[in-house]
């Protein structure tokens, strides 16, 4: 993703896409915010698993 947004910025498609650009970084930037609610849920999975491991519940 960091190598492709990379290319495109220092391509000469840049100054074509100009307009496209705020589509592109609002794009990138709802991308980031899944990925950190994805690693924060699967974090407290292993939170809750690992609770239940060292309490014995399970």
């Amino acid at each position: 993703m960091v190598v492709w947004a990379f290319t495109f910025y220092s391509s000469p498609l840049f100054l074509v896409a100009l307009p496209c650009r705020t589509v592109v970084e609002i794009l990138n930037i709802f991308l980031f915010f899944v990925m950190i609610s994805y690693l924060q849920i699967i974090l407290y999975l292993l939170y809750l698993f690992w609770a239940e491991r060292t309490t014995g519940r399970g």
